[in-house]
């Protein structure tokens, strides 16, 4: 509230006139606290569908077998 006050807060509903990095506080979102480390890209998309198969392994177990 205090930078938006003081017109340093950028990017927030398009302010970006008259604002300098050395100056101006820019809103990043609960999502930045949430970054452990950075990775190539390759390695995300790779963890992400070795998740997305162990979930589907496991919900292929609570399928009951039709009798």
């Amino acid at each position: 509230m205090l930078s938006s006050q003081a017109g340093v807060m950028g990017g927030i509903g398009g302010q970006i006139e008259g604002l300098t990095r050395e100056r101006s506080a820019f809103a990043m979102g609960q999502g930045a606290g949430g970054i452990a480390d950075v990775k190539p890209s390759r390695e995300i998309i790779a963890q992400i569908m070795d998740e997305a198969e162990a979930v589907i392994a496991r919900m292929a177990g609570l399928v009951r077998a039709k009798a």
